[in-house]
């Protein structure tokens, strides 16, 4: 079952949205008190946009098994795993540093002028620079609120987790699910995203230490949801139903979400997650107008650049707040600077999400891999 040189690139289109329904979802509560008739139409969409984090992990874990899965998991070896490491360091670490130095000094302004900080991170020290810095702020911590100095940061830290123990996961379980029928494949990957959608139902996605059960099933989940796409992709009827399963998946959840906040149940909205992994199979053989959709070349960019904009989204979106709070003639709620700036966020963190990955992530990314080939 060789992966070979095989591109999903309805994929890639899909971190875009995942980028800026994670984005929409930080500003849900402003766009409510803009918009309100029009935000109510919506919510079902936005009010759930924490999933994209979820999504995220799963689309990680779905295209490290494309990429790396077969030459981490046949055997071991110290110089792959190297490779591996650095090659995920040089992908995520000096966007994020950047970022990191840009919000320190956001936040330490407030410090120097003796102000409120209308977003305080709850540790402004050396120490919590550090442990940010080496993406490891999160694993000794129950929960992500007002962590990291970047808002929604957090995330990054629980992916390097996962990265940590990939090609020990990689050689453990390649073998077999290399030789594993697609209905069991199908069944290790329900039983890896189920745990999470029936304990967020119970719990929410942010009680303590749910961060674990979050990266742990997506992004196993999403690895299996690989090996089931390849094992599936050349069956007619997987071709013939594919496109279907995405789109019945999509009404059926966000009509299962509408009810959900019309009973005012917000977390039993959470069982949708268990859908992610199979949409990721459902997309990669989809052919039709979905995952073309996801295929154009704008959503590709989007894509190549979704973690740049995921990085930027927070920053940005925090200095409307201070304009808020501390302009209020000007941009306080139901302004117009207010109603127009909160209806160009998507807009503005796309632009800048494009900056931070044309003039850092990328080249930064090419310079650190030139080191070690």
């Amino acid at each position: 079952m060789n992966a070979g040189r095989l591109r999903i690139d309805s994929l890639t289109g899909l971190r875009f949205f995942a980028a800026i329904w994670v984005v929409l979802f930080h500003i849900r509560g402003n766009l409510q008190q803009e918009y309100p008739v029009a935000y109510r139409v919506v919510e079902p969409v936005i009010a759930y946009g924490e999933y994209g984090v979820d999504l995220f992990f799963a689309l990680s874990g779905f295209v490290l098994a494309l990429a790396y899965s077969e030459r981490l998991g046949q055997r071991w070896s110290w110089k792959a795993t190297g490779k591996f490491y650095w090659a995920r360091f040089a992908r995520i670490w000096p966007a994020y540093f950047f970022m990191l130095l840009f919000t320190a000094f956001w936040h330490l302004s407030f410090v120097w002028r003796d102000i409120a900080d209308p977003v305080a991170p709850r540790d402004l020290s050396w120490g919590s620079f550090l442990r940010q810095a080496l993406m490891i702020v999160l694993w000794t911590e129950p929960n992500s609120d007002r962590l990291t100095w970047n808002g929604a940061a957090w995330t990054v830290s629980a992916e390097m987790l996962a990265y940590l123990v990939f090609p020990a996961f990689a050689l453990i379980v390649h073998r077999h699910v290399c030789q594993a029928r697609a209905r069991t494949l199908a069944a290790w990957t329900l039983l890896l995203i189920l745990p999470l959608g029936i304990v967020a139902m119970r719990s929410g996605l942010y009680a303590p230490w749910m961060w674990v059960l979050r990266i742990a099933c997506s992004f196993g989940a999403g690895y299996m949801a690989f090996f089931l796409m390849l094992r599936i992709r050349g069956r007619t009827w997987a071709k013939r139903w594919s496109g279907a399963f995405v789109g019945i998946s999509l009404v059926g959840a966000f009509l299962w979400l509408s009810f959900c906040l019309g009973l005012g149940e917000h977390d039993r909205g959470n069982i949708v997650i268990v859908l992610f992994p199979f949409l990721l199979t459902a997309l990669s053989i989809d052919r039709e107008w979905i995952a073309r959709l996801m295929e154009l070349p704008a959503a590709q960019l989007g894509g190549k650049i979704s973690y740049s904009i995921y990085l930027v989204h927070m920053p940005i979106i925090e200095i409307l707040w201070y304009l808020q709070t501390y302009h209020k003639s000007t941009c306080s709620p139901d302004q117009p600077a207010a109603k127009i700036g909160f209806l160009l966020i998507p807009i503005v963190v796309t632009l800048a999400g494009y900056l931070l990955w044309r003039f850092i992530e990328e080249p930064a990314r090419r310079m650190l891999k030139k080191v070690i080939s």
